[in-house]
């Protein structure tokens, strides 16, 4: 008999008597329309990691990932965090799979993908949102390909995040990975 893994939640929402639920997009995306170019922003319900690696794909590399801590369980500094550059997929891919359990299931970061290019630019957030800019055509043809709809998008009004202390491994690991360099957190950065 084999034992059936719960997943840590990363983002729930609060019923009006405060109990949380968990909450899934259903899949589905928008485009917006900002003020320096458009964004896709997506509701994703599970295996994020693996569909920002899909975005990736369609960008141009070197990459670099920034690792944005907006809360820590162990005194780190809450700031950005740039890695060194990705030259391959396969090597960017080897590092956010490594820690996709930590990204997918605890809401004390952002992750972002870039290229030096500016090909594009991926920020999975605290949300479990994904947002994609750079080649719109691109995502959405992968999105569609998985089944995923387009309407409008919006965040459930009440809601929690987790930070578990069982990923707090991870946190104090993923710090060990590069000689990051760090910045300050940016203006919306707890907010995004």
């Amino acid at each position: 008999m084999t034992k059936e893994v719960t997943r840590l939640p990363k983002f729930d929402i609060l019923s009006e008597d405060g109990d949380s639920i968990e909450y899934n997009y259903g899949h589905i995306y928008q485009i917006e329309e900002t003020t320096q170019s458009d964004r896709l922003v997506v509701g994703v319900d599970e295996n994020q990691t693996d569909l920002l690696l899909e975005f990736a794909k369609t960008l141009h590399p070197p990459y670099y990932v920034l690792y944005v801590l907006i809360v820590s369980h162990l005194d780190n500094e809450c700031a950005r965090y740039e890695s060194p550059l990705f030259d391959t997929l396969e090597s960017l891919s080897c590092f956010l799979n490594k820690y996709s359990e930590f990204f997918e299931t605890d809401g004390r970061h952002h992750i972002w993908v870039g290229t030096i290019d500016d090909s594009g630019l991926l920020v999975y957030d605290h949300h479990n949102v994904i947002y994609a800019y750079g080649n719109q055509e691109n995502y959405t043809r992968i999105l569609t390909a998985k089944g995923f709809r387009e309407e409008d998008f919006y965040f459930p009004d009440r809601h929690c995040h987790y930070f578990h202390s069982e990923n707090d491994k991870f946190e104090e690991a993923i710090f060990n990975e590069f000689d990051w360099q760090i910045f300050p957190l940016g203006e919306n950065d707890e907010y995004l």
